[in-house]
């Protein structure tokens, strides 16, 4: 077999699968590993070793499985400070066994527990915490420290097409979370009680991140520091987003790019240090002497940039391929792919699920396998001739093949990037060879130069970190450019599986029908081509069936509704509601968000939602009412969908979170509509919209007190035949009484609980003349308000309404055609409400 690591590679990435989605008894799977082991054992001895290969692939397959179950489904022991959750504030002590990572509203770090306390007793306690702080303390790795916090158990926002944020710290052996925000609450007790090594390189980071940040302008200090030292989240975001749009993100982390720029550098050097001595060029092999050279450059520069995921798995891959070279075994690229893939996975299954593990490799295969037959066709069409200049065609070429590179990873890429960035650059090529140059062959070596030289000569530091930032400047420069070009990236909408897979089969066969059209170095290989040829193009057809249907299909999806579906979106302690009408028209009512934290509810929780419900259109936009809670996460959706409407109140606030909403708004030439009860709404498909409250467009007017806005909430009441959703903000007693009094028609079958579920809303009164069927609560686990108020549980209890709530339950979907209701949640719950008037009286 040519690549006999292949298919163990692919039985165990199957067997990880497999375990991250089916909870397998643990001694039932160990069991049959210890069979398949036995069998193998067997078949390989008694029996041809072509036999025992099923029994080798099978026991793969199943130590995937027992690898990923030891992160999910693994018992923590008895002194594990999962314990302590959710039982008040406790006192922990422990060593910060990570780089803390620095945001700009907070900082978290990663403490490994030693002791805890109970009844004054010290108790010894193990496993990680997540601390975050609000705090302007400085802390470092290796850091003994003594907190006071509650502990909580991570906690998903339960949505369709959301982050997993509990299995992802699950990964990292991360089971519960803490919170400080008072600097009287965590003090350094000792310092330097980590690794010694570690602790050296960390203290070596420290000393070279202030030199860098202390000598540098903003942004370009921060660029440098991640090329150097790995630390890219202190980017301002606005250049992390120009960027991702220019499709040019990748050269700002530590992936393995840089590593294998280091070590083409280091043995470029190194060579040309050695052919210098003719005694060495005559008795020793050059190429594996500056080969071995550059394994300890590319492990320092692993040390120095701080040793994270994506750099480790970088190091593994170039230290695969190094020994490769060493071992004359370098042609067989896919066996070193194979083994670093399976070198990382046994070290890290959970690296599997990792955007920048699935971006890494499938980049290089697409290298390997796009880029060689792009090049070729091209060389097929423009062979070198007499009339050429030897320089000129030699410069032409090198430029084709670095266009054929940048063209192949951007093919291999490209699904992955719109699963989980959901945006797709069309200046990617031409961005790649404009900035990979600067920063990745020119900026990035005079990295390493400073890493070099500063403990040698700061002088000679400051002259390489000068030359860097030229080349920096200039690669921002082109970065704002294109970034800023109109259509230079957009954003799509989730891919399915199916699509994906489908996707890759159409490359690959069109890879297939370009190799077909190669000339063949054996005649009998052209025999089949035309068998070969007419297969190909039949599975090409069926490629373009299938994206054609599906494309007929999701129009038909989108615009055809005859139902009414409402999805009270789970954003935690806030507000938001999508309604997608009868005929394909979608409003979004609020955005839900967090007061004083740089967490985008718009970004990580709702965009997401509606991508993956492929949704790139919003009609109607409404805001309630000015709050964070119900605001903050509409300016991204302003931002990155297309808006036709906003409606609002008319409330104003001073705050900047509004005059970015209303800026954005105002930039994007969306109409602003303000609505109250005077004002006429019309239908909207078959449903009709009505407003309750506001009882007249708001002046302009100083900012109110907190509950008299939330008595301005706009109120809304959709109708769709003989069902109707009553939406009425955050409205309290106030308002709710002035309804009741001006005996609106505000009986509805399905209620968005007023403010949340809070005690000063949903009087009994309101509730009565509502008479709602079906309630929804959109609140957050755990919040300080104490909602959904016991007293509004007892009433709408009284009222024999069913509740669902989103702390609980997840995102909450209705769907009705007039008549029938029909409830799912996040969390499984299916129910079927009959119309009204089947019931008996």
């Amino acid at each position: 077999m040519k690549q006999p690591l292949l298919p163990l590679i692919v039985a165990f990435m199957a067997g990880i699968i497999t375990g991250s989605y089916a909870a397998v008894p643990q001694e039932l799977l160990l069991a049959g590993f210890l069979s398949t082991v036995v069998l193998l054992l067997v078949f390989g001895i008694l029996l041809k070793k072509s036999s025992s290969i099923p029994w080798l692939l099978l026991s793969v397959y199943l130590l995937g499985i027992l690898n990923i179950h030891l992160y999910l489904h693994g018992k923590p022991s008895l002194d594990h400070i999962l314990h302590y959750a959710g039982k008040g504030k406790i006192t922990i002590e422990g060593i910060i066994c990570e780089n803390p990572r620095v945001f700009p509203d907070r900082k978290e770090l990663i403490i490994s527990a030693r002791m805890t306390t109970r009844d004054g007793l010290p108790i010894p306690v193990q496993g990680l915490v997540l601390l975050s702080l609000k705090t302007d303390d400085s802390f470092h790795y290796g850091d003994y420290i003594l907190c006071k916090t509650n502990l909580r158990f991570p906690r998903n926002f339960k949505n369709p097409g959301g982050f997993d944020y509990e299995r992802s710290l699950r990964y990292r052996n991360i089971l519960v979370r803490g919170f400080i925000k008072d600097s009287s609450e965590i003090i350094v007790l000792r310092k330097n009680q980590g690794n010694v090594l570690r602790s050296t390189i960390e203290n070596f980071r420290k000393k070279l991140k202030n030199f860098i940040g202390t000598n540098s302008p903003s942004p370009q200090g921060e660029i440098i520091q991640a090329l150097t030292l790995g630390e890219q989240q202190a980017i301002p975001r606005d250049v992390r987003n120009r960027f991702n749009m220019t499709g040019t993100s990748h050269i700002l982390s530590v992936s393995g790019f840089h590593v294998g720029t280091i070590a083409v550098l280091s043995i470029f050097i190194i060579s040309l240090l050695l052919k210098r001595s003719e005694y060495l060029l005559l008795r020793i092999d050059i190429t594996k002497i500056a080969t071995l050279f550059a394994l300890p450059a590319v492990i320092l520069y692993a040390s120095i940039s701080g040793m994270s995921f994506p750099a480790i798995r970088a190091t593994i891959m170039s230290l695969a391929l190094l020994v490769a070279i060493l071992l004359n075994k370098e042609k067989n690229l896919y066996n070193i792919l194979a083994l670093a893939a399976f070198m990382i996975l046994v070290v890290s299954p959970p690296a599997l699920f990792s955007v920048s593990f699935q971006l890494s490799f499938a980049a290089i295969i697409s290298l390997l396998y796009i880029t060689p037959r792009i090049s070729a066709l091209f060389l097929q069409q423009f062979p070198e001739n007499g009339a050429t200049k030897p320089r000129l065609h030699w410069l032409f070429m090198n430029f084709y093949r670095f266009v054929a590179v940048s063209l192949g990873a951007a093919l291999g890429t490209a699904p992955i990037v719109a699963l989980y960035f959901n945006r797709v650059s069309s200046m990617v090529i031409i961005a790649n060879l404009l900035i990979v140059p600067l920063l990745g062959m020119i900026a990035l070596p005079l990295c390493l130069a400073i890493i070099i030289a500063y403990p040698l000569s700061q002088a000679i530091a400051y002259c390489m970190l000068k030359t860097s930032l030229f080349f920096v400047t200039i690669s921002l420069s082109f970065v704002d450019y294109l970034a800023a070009i109109p259509g230079g990236s957009f954003i799509v909408t989730t891919p399915t599986l199916a699509e994906i897979a489908f996707y890759y089969l159409f490359i690959i066969l069109v890879v297939e029908l370009i190799d077909l059209h190669l000339p063949s170095p054996r005649p009998e290989h052209a025999k089949g081509k035309t068998t070969r040829g007419r297969l190909i193009k039949f599975g090409l057809g069926f490629c373009v069936l299938f994206f054609l249907t599906q494309s007929v299909y999701l129009h038909i999806r989108n615009t055809n509704k005859q139902y009414l579906h409402l999805t009270a979106i789970d954003v935690g302690q806030g507000s938001s509601t999508l309604i997608e009408f009868p005929g394909g028209r979608k409003m979004l009512v609020d955005g839900g968000g967090l007061a004083n934290t740089d967490f985008d509810m718009g970004k990580y929780v709702i965009a997401p939602f509606l991508w993956q419900k492929r949704i790139k259109n919003v009609d109607i936009l409404v805001l309630t009412h000015p709050h964070p809670d119900h605001l903050h996460g509409l300016i991204y959706i302003l931002d990155h969908f297309s808006v036709r409407e906003v409606w609002t109140n008319g409330q104003e606030s001073p705050e900047n979170m509004y005059r970015d909403f209303i800026r954005k708004m105002n930039a994007n030439g969306i109409t602003h509509r303000i609505i109250s009860e005077k004002t006429e709404l019309s239908e909207v498909g078959a449903a009709k919209i009505m407003a309750f409250n506001p009882r007249a467009p708001l002046p302009k007017r100083p900012y109110e007190r907190f509950d008299v806005i939330n008595n301005d909430s706009l109120v809304i009441k959709l109708t769709l035949g003989e069902t109707s959703v009553l939406l009425p903000g955050d409205i309290s007693e106030p308002t709710e009484m002035r309804l009741v009094r001006k005996k609106k028609n505000l009986k509805s079958d399905i209620l968005l609980v007023p403010h949340h579920g809070g005690r000063s809303s949903s009087t009994i009164s309101f509730l009565k003349r509502v008479q709602p069927r079906i309630a929804l609560i959109s609140c957050g686990a755990g919040n300080t308000f104490g909602d959904p108020h016991p007293d509004v549980l007892r009433r709408l209890r009284m009222l024999n309404t069913r509740i669902f709530r989103t702390d609980n339950d997840g995102a909450i979907t209705i769907s009705t055609d007039g008549r029938k209701i029909n409830l799912h949640t996040f969390m499984g719950q299916d129910i079927s409400l009959a119309p009204i008037n089947h019931f008996p009286p």
